[in-house]
């Protein structure tokens, strides 16, 4: 998830620079949950599995997922996929939406950028979630005969050195139940496995819900009321012992990920730019959910009917990309 909190170490004058000003003055605002234009069906059959996937690597792929609860896949996206997302997580930087956080570089020099909840607006991420091989890769590896859009996630980091993100799992941050879901998490650049996510093996499947942590101060949220689950302090994973996985990737690789598997990155004198565009999946089985602290997305862009426990699936806020039923 990775969505770094400014609040006590960003720049407020960076912010508000005279190119965002600009930027969000004549930026057109597009809902994540206005409804589909009528040239876009709900459903996108989207039947392709990417260049170097199937059959066998496919089957072991959806049993990795299943088991550690993450799964590196290798050149899922191809050049054309690649450019498409690169060109996309551009066009977010260079013109962010109000969900956008940027955290700066010690002594002022380089950038952290995370945005969200654009592929209405940026007609590359657009193209992506309709007709690259995400959507159908993540109804499989979920093992759920739909793959719905929950929203896209860029992540930029630029002339700075990589900067340790808490053990977390994304979930908990999500006003959505269920065990059906998935990251596909794409580099546009090379990322060195010491720079990259790191995931607890099979921690997806722990039956523990942990609370959310703040990534500028690695603390925990706070709980004023459980809502029903016992959320519990992420345990020391670096101390403790766990089975850890990583991976470098290229251009085209992919982790895809459970949103309950605990990941988090280290701290590397590593400074090369990193592009990310993350998409978010959901499966038939997510509901509605609550949480006893302020969601992502935030809880005021949810369509204002939504009744808790409700089935995603027949929500028109979250559009089904992919149907294994109309898979041809």
């Amino acid at each position: 998830m990775l969505l770094y909190n400014h609040a006590a170490v960003f720049s407020r004058k960076f912010m508000l620079s005279v190119r965002l000003l600009a930027s969000h003055q004549n930026q057109m605002r597009i809902s994540l949950f206005t409804p589909l234009p009528e040239r876009l069906p709900q459903t996108r059959r989207s039947t392709a599995t990417g260049p170097n996937l199937g059959g066998e690597k496919l089957q072991q792929s959806i049993s990795e997922f299943q088991e550690n609860g993450v799964v590196c896949i290798r050149q899922l996206f191809d050049e054309h996929w690649q450019k498409i997302a690169h060109q996309g997580i551009e066009k977010s930087f260079s013109d962010p939406s109000k969900y956008c956080d940027w955290l700066v570089g010690e002594n002022g020099k380089g950038v952290y950028f995370n945005d969200y909840m654009n592929w209405r607006k940026i007609s590359e991420f657009e193209k992506f979630v309709l007709h690259s091989p995400a959507a159908k890769i993540a109804g499989l590896l979920m093992q759920s005969d739909v793959s719905i859009f929950f929203h896209e996630h860029v992540f930029v980091k630029k002339g700075v050195r990589n900067k340790a993100a808490p053990w977390h799992h994304d979930q908990a941050y999500y006003p959505i139940n269920g065990m059906q879901n998935c990251t596909i998490w794409m580099p546009t650049t090379h990322i060195p496995r010491e720079a990259c996510l790191q995931f607890v093996k099979g921690s997806h499947q722990w039956g523990k819900w942990f609370h959310p942590k703040k990534f500028a101060s690695h603390l925990s949220y706070n709980v004023d009321n459980e809502f029903g689950f016992e959320y519990e302090d992420v345990p020391n994973i670096d101390k403790e012992g766990y089975d850890i996985l990583s991976w470098e990737l290229e251009p085209g690789d992919c982790l895809a990920f459970h949103m309950k598997t605990l990941h988090g990155t280290k701290n590397s004198d590593n400074e090369e730019t990193r592009y990310v565009l993350a998409t978010r999946w959901l499966g038939g089985d997510a509901v509605y959910a609550k949480r006893p602290w302020k969601t992502s997305p935030p809880a005021e862009t949810l369509p204002d009917n939504i009744v808790l426990g409700s089935t995603i699936l027949k929500s028109k806020a979250f559009p089904v990309i992919w149907d294994a039923n109309s898979d041809t």
